[in-house]
C-alpha cells in the first residue's frame, strides 16, 4: 500500500482517519446581514479569527424602556453570549446612550412645565377644561397629520418604479398615523365623559371620583397634549439646563436597572454622546472638509447629492427608503428641514434654539460664537469610529433603526474615511474598507397589529412586565422566535403564555432529574448499582448526540435561536419519556434503574445550552454528583423553622417568661418565611395540622398570583395613604378657615380698650392654635408670640409698668438689622419668659403647656 509522499506502507503504521473517504465541507458559522439580506459566512477584522468589535445603538434616555427594547437587548444579549460561550470568540462590545436629543429636551421641558403647571392649578374643574382644549386642537392636528401622510403615500406608492417594500413601509406609517388619530379621538370622548360625571358629582347627581384618582386619570388621557400646548406657548421660558441633564441621567439609571432585571451582560464600553462633543465637532469638520456637507444659518447638513457624486451609495440597507420624504423624516423629530438643498439630506449639527442646552458649534458651522448640538445620526458615527476605527466586525440595532438612521451613519463614516485607504481592485473596480462588515437587526415586536412604540401609546414598560414574569421566562419567549423577524405579543398572552408552559416544563423536568440522580447516585450507593447501559441507554445517548448536532448546525445558521431549542426541547422530551421507562422498569427490577451518569450528562448539556442563552435559574448545578444538596438545605431550613415555630407556641401556651410580644413576634417571622421569603425563590412551604410540613416547588401561575395579589394588597395601601394625605389636607384647610375668622376677631378684640378683652383674645388666640395643631413646635418666635408682645406694649392697665418696661430691650433687639443671630435667639428666650411673668394669673393653666416648650428649646 502506497503512502502520500509514494512510499510502501510498513506494517503496523499509523493511518489517518478517514484516509480514502471523501471528506465533507465543515459548516460555517453565518449571520443574516442586512445589507446583504441574505446569510453571509461570519469572518471577523481579526487576523487571527478570535476578537470581534462590536457597536450597538443604546438608548436615547427621554422615558422608560418597554417591552419592544426589551426584544431586542436580550436578542442581543443572546446572541452576543453564543459568539462568547458557544463559538468562543472574544468580543468588544460597545453600546451608546443618546444623552443629547431633540426627544430628551423635549420631553424634559414639557414634564417640567405640566408639572409646574398642575402644582398652580389645584382646581380640577380648570385642568379639565384645558385638557379638553389642548386634546381638541391635538385631535384637529393629529387628522391634518394623517391627511398630509395619506396624501405623500398616494403620491410615492402611485409612482411606476416604487418597489414593494417601499410601498409597505409606506403603508405600515399611514397605518400609525391612523392609530394615532383613533387613540387622541378615543381619549377625548373618555376626557368628555369625564367632566360630565364630575359636573353631576357636584350638582348632586352622581358620586364623583377622588379628587387624586381623576386628576391622574385626566393626565393619562391628555397630559402629553397638555404638555404640548403649554410647551408651545411658555417653552422659551425653560433655560435652566440641569432639567435636561437631571432628566436623561434618571432615564439612563433606570435603562442600566432594566438591563440588570433582564440578566443582560454589561457592555465593555458605554459611550454617552455628552463626553463626546469634541470628538463629535471634529468629526463634522472633516465631512464638510472632503465636501459632503454644508453649513446654512448656524446648522450642517450631509449632502447626499455630493455624496453619490463621489462615488458612494447612499441606500445601501435600504434601498426602497431612499427619496421618501416620508420614512426620512424619522430621523429629524421636532427639527426645522426647510434650509436643505435636497429632502433626503440630514442634519449634522443643530443650530441653538432659545432655551436649549448648546455646545460650541464645529467650525465649518460659519459662526465663531454660534452654538448648538449634534445631530441624531453623526453621533454614532463619530463615537463608533472613535472607539473602534474605521472598521467593525458587527453593528446592531432594531429593525427601525436601519432606515434612516443606520443608513446614514454609514454614509457619514464613508464621507469621513473618504480619501483613506480607496483603491483598485483587480480589473479596475473601485474598492474602499468597509465601516461595518455585519449588519444585524432584531424584529419588532409588534401588539395588536401595531409596532409597540411610545408614540401609540401601547406599550407596557420593562418594570411592569417583570410584575407578572419572569426575567428567564421573557428571555424563553424571545429564544422561541426568528431574531431577525417580526415578532408578535397579543393581549390575549398566547405567546407568553407558550413561554411559560416551556417554562414549566424545564423546571418539572430538572426536578425530576434531581430526585432520580439523588435516589440512584451510584456514589453513594458504590458497586451496588447497575452501571451497563442497555438498549434505553443507547437509544438516549443517541438522542443527545442528535440534540447536540441539531444544536450546533442551528446556532451555525445564523444563530437560528428557535431551531436550538427546538432540539433541546425533543432532548426533554426524550430524557422524559427515558426517565418515565426507567422508573416503571426499576420498580420491578433493581438492575433496571436509570443511569446516573448518562442522566446527568443529559441535564447538564440542557443546562449548559440554556446558560448560553442566559436562561438560568433552574439550579443547574444539582445535575451533577451533588444533586442531594438543595432538598437537603431546604429540609434542614424548614426544620429549624419548624422547632423555632413549636417553641414559641408551646412558651405562649406554658405561660413562658418570655414576653409574649416576642413570641408572636417569633412566629410572624416563621409565617414570613413561609409566606414570603420561599415563594420569592419559587418554593411552597405547606405546614400540615401534626407539625410536619410540605416542600414543592410552585409553578409559574402561582407565583404570578402571589406577585399579583402582593401588588394588589399594595395599591390598597397607596390608596389608603392617600385617601388619609387627601383627608388631612381637607382638615387643614378647614383649620386655615377657623384661624382667619379667629385673627379677623382677634384684631377685633384688639381694638378694643378693655384689658379683660385684650387677655381674652390672647387666650382664644393660643387655645385654638393649640386645638388646630397649629402652634409652632420648632421653638420659634412666630407671629403668635409677637401679637402677644404687642398687647404687652400697647400699656394694658393689668400689666405692671416695670414688666411692661422688661419687653421693649430683647423686642428692639429681636427687630434690629444689626444684631447677630445668637442675639435674636437670646432676646427671644428672654420675651417668652417675660410672656409668662407678664399675664394674668387666669391665663397660667394654658401657657404652662405651651410657653414651656418654647422656652427648653431656647435653654440648649
Amino acid at each position: 500500500m502506497a503512502t502520500e509522499n509514494g512510499g510502501a506502507r510498513q506494517l503496523g503504521e499509523w493511518r489517518a482517519p478517514g484516509e480514502g473517504r471523501p471528506r465533507g465541507k465543515a459548516q460555517e458559522l453565518t449571520l443574516y446581514n442586512t445589507l446583504t439580506k441574505k446569510k453571509d459566512v461570519f469572518v471577523p477584522l481579526d487576523e487571527n479569527g478570535r476578537n470581534v468589535t462590536w457597536y450597538t445603538c443604546g438608548p436615547t434616555v427621554y422615558d422608560a424602556a418597554h417591552l419592544g427594547h426589551a426584544r431586542y437587548y436580550i436578542t442581543m444579549d443572546i446572541l452576543r453570549r453564543v459568539l462568547e460561550s458557544h463559538f468562543h470568540y472574544h468580543i468588544m462590545f460597545v453600546m451608546n446612550v443618546t444623552d443629547i436629543d431633540d426627544k430628551i429636551i423635549k420631553r424634559a421641558r414639557v414634564k417640567h412645565l405640566l408639572s409646574q403647571h398642575l402644582e398652580q392649578t389645584p382646581d380640577d374643574s380648570k385642568v379639565i377644561e384645558e385638557v379638553l382644549e389642548a386634546l381638541t386642537e391635538s385631535v384637529q392636528k393629529q387628522q391634518r397629520a394623517k391627511d398630509e401622510v395619506q396624501e405623500r403615500f398616494h403620491g410615492e406608492a402611485s409612482q411606476p418604479g416604487c418597489q414593494k417594500q417601499r410601498r409597505k413601509d409606506l403603508t405600515e406609517r399611514l397605518q400609525v398615523e391612523d392609530a394615532k388619530l383613533q387613540k387622541k379621538q378615543q381619549n377625548l370622548r373618555e376626557t368628555q365623559s369625564l367632566q360630565e360625571s364630575s359636573q353631576g358629582a357636584l350638582n348632586g347627581k352622581a358620586e364623583a371620583a377622588s379628587s387624586s384618582s381623576r386628576r391622574d386619570r385626566l393626565i393619562d388621557l391628555g397630559g402629553d397634549d397638555l404638555a404640548e400646548k403649554l410647551d408651545s406657548m411658555h417653552g422659551t421660558s425653560v433655560t435652566d439646563h440641569s432639567i435636561f441633564q437631571k432628566h436623561a441621567a434618571k432615564y439612563e439609571k433606570e435603562f442600566l436597572d432594566d438591563l440588570q432585571q433582564l440578566g443582560c451582560l454589561m457592555p465593555s464600553l458605554l459611550t454617552r454622546v455628552s463626553e463626546f462633543i469634541p470628538e463629535i465637532r471634529a468629526y463634522i469638520d472633516k465631512i464638510h472638509e472632503n465636501g459632503m456637507a454644508y453649513a446654512n444659518k448656524g446648522s450642517v447638513y450631509f449632502d447626499t447629492q455630493a455624496f453619490r457624486n463621489k462615488e458612494h451609495v447612499y441606500g445601501k440597507l435600504a434601498p426602497q427608503a431612499v427619496n421618501s420624504i416620508l420614512l426620512a423624516e424619522d430621523g429629524e423629530a421636532d427639527f426645522a428641514t426647510s434650509d436643505k438643498k435636497h429632502p433626503s439630506d440630514f442634519a449634522l449639527w443643530k443650530s441653538a434654539k432659545p432655551g436649549e442646552p448648546a455646545w460650541e458649534s464645529p467650525a465649518c458651522a460659519g459662526d465663531p460664537n454660534g452654538k448648538g448640538r449634534p445631530g441624531w445620526h453623526i453621533e454614532c458615527s463619530a463615537m463608533a469610529s472613535q472607539m473602534l476605527g474605521q472598521a467593525m466586525d458587527i453593528h446592531s440595532g432594531g429593525a427601525d433603526l436601519a432606515f434612516p438612521h443606520h443608513e446614514n451613519e454609514l454614509a457619514q463614516a464613508e464621507a469621513y474615511f473618504h480619501h483613506e485607504h480607496r483603491g483598485h481592485c483587480c480589473g479596475g473596480v473601485p474598492w474602499e474598507p468597509q465601516w461595518v462588515n455585519y449588519f444585524l437587526h432584531a424584529g419588532h415586536l409588534n401588539i395588536n397589529g401595531y409596532k409597540m412604540s411610545k408614540s401609540l401609546k401601547n406599550f407596557i414598560s420593562i418594570r411592569k412586565a417583570l410584575e407578572r414574569m419572569e426575567p428567564r421566562v421573557l428571555r424563553l419567549m424571545f429564544a422561541m422566535a426568528p431574531w431577525e423577524k417580526p415578532m408578535t405579543y397579543a393581549d390575549s398572552g398566547e405567546t407568553m403564555g407558550e413561554a411559560q408552559r416551556k417554562d414549566e416544563v424545564l423546571k418539572s423536568f430538572f426536578a425530576r432529574a434531581h430526585a432520580l440522580l439523588k435516589k440512584f447516585d451510584p456514589v453513594s450507593a458504590p458497586g451496588l448499582l447497575a452501571m451497563k447501559w442497555l438498549d434505553k441507554e443507547a437509544q438516549l445517548s443517541s438522542e443527545l448526540s442528535a440534540a447536540r448536532a441539531g444544536v450546533d448546525a442551528a446556532l451555525l445558521d445564523s444563530i437560528n435561536l428557535a431551531g436550538a431549542m427546538d432540539a433541546l426541547f425533543e432532548l426533554v422530551r426524550c430524557a422524559n419519556r427515558y426517565m418515565d421507562e426507567r422508573e416503571a422498569s426499576a420498580a420491578a427490577d433493581p438492575d433496571l434503574q436509570p443511569r446516573a451518569f448518562l442522566l446527568s450528562e443529559v441535564t447538564q448539556y440542557v443546562a449548559q445550552i440554556l446558560g448560553e442563552f442566559g436562561i438560568e435559574g433552574y439550579r443547574s448545578s444539582e445535575a451533577g454528583g451533588n444533586a442531594g444538596s438543595r432538598a437537603a438545605a431546604l429540609q434542614g431550613f424548614a426544620g429549624f423553622r419548624g422547632t423555632v415555630r413549636d417553641c414559641a407556641k408551646a412558651g405562649m401556651a406554658a405561660g413562658s417568661a418570655d414576653p409574649k410580644g416576642a413570641l408572636k413576634d417569633i412566629l410572624a417571622a416563621a409565617d414570613r418565611v413561609r409566606d414570603k421569603d420561599m415563594p420569592d425563590l419559587g418554593i411552597r412551604l405547606e405546614d400540615r395540622p401534626d407539625g410536619t410540613w410540605i416542600i414543592k416547588d410552585m409553578s409559574a401561575d402561582e407565583q404570578q398570583e402571589i406577585r399579583a395579589g402582593e401588588a394588589a394588597a399594595r395599591a390598597k395601601e397607596e390608596k389608603k395613604q392617600q385617601e388619609a394625605q387627601e383627608a388631612e389636607m381637607k382638615r387643614q384647610s378647614k383649620d386655615q378657615e377657623k384661624l382667619k375668622k379667629l385673627n379677623k376677631e382677634f384684631a377685633s378684640l384688639q381694638a378694643a380698650e378693655d384689658p379683660k378683652k385684650k387677655v381674652k383674645a390672647i387666650k382664644d388666640l393660643w387655645s385654638t392654635l393649640k386645638l388646630l395643631r397649629l402652634t409652632p413646635q420648632d421653638h420659634s418666635f412666630g407671629a403668635e408670640e409677637r401679637r402677644v408682645v404687642e398687647v404687652v406694649l400697647s400699656g394694658s392697665r393689668n400689666i405692671h409698668e416695670k414688666q411692661r418696661q422688661g419687653f421693649e430691650a430683647p423686642w428692639s433687639l429681636l427687630n434690629s438689622s444689626e444684631a447677630s443671630e445668637a442675639d435674636k435667639v437670646k432676646a427671644q428666650s428672654e420675651l417668652l419668659q417675660k410672656i409668662k411673668e407678664a399675664l394674668p394669673e387666669e391665663t397660667e393653666p394654658w401657657l404652662k403647656s405651651i410657653v414651656p416648650q418654647k422656652l427648653e428649646g431656647f435653654s440648649g
